[in-house]
């Protein structure tokens, strides 16, 4: 696709690495159009590296992720939505520094809610509940 789009010299390809913000921190944005997505560990990896984001409403997005907070959110399969939200995190200063800020709360907010403790301590009150309904 890239070759005949002709911009192959544009894009890297990257085998997998153990390194992945090496190469997100060499960007400028990460941008998902999806259709369909549970919580996109792509997204939560560029928040980590304190990369603003541009993501559709779909999946589990909008609950760790806000828009005009943390990400610019569109309307999934919007293509205005889609330009419109490039166009003004590219040419705006102000919300592209906010909006990495804002990724840098994602992160802490991620480690916050998904850390080991927060998962076993929900795991076990479901095992309890079903204990308690047996």
């Amino acid at each position: 696709l890239a070759r005949r789009l002709n911009c192959e010299k544009k894009i890297d390809f990257i085998n997998k690495t153990d390194n992945i913000c090496k190469y997100i921190n060499k960007s400028k944005v990460l941008i998902m159009t999806s259709k369909s997505e549970a919580l996109p560990a792509s997204a939560i990896e560029a928040a980590f590296c304190g990369l603003p984001t541009i993501l559709p409403d779909v999946g589990d997005i909008t609950g760790l992720f806000k828009h005009n907070i943390s990400s610019l959110i569109f309307t999934s399969g919007n293509m205005n939505e889609l330009v419109a939200a490039i166009e003004n995190l590219l040419g705006n200063k102000a919300c592209y520094t906010k909006l990495s800020s804002g990724a840098m709360q994602v992160r802490s907010d991620y480690i916050a809610r998904y850390n080991i403790e927060q998962q076993a301590s929900y795991w076990e009150d479901i095992i309890n509940q079903i204990n308690k309904a047996a």
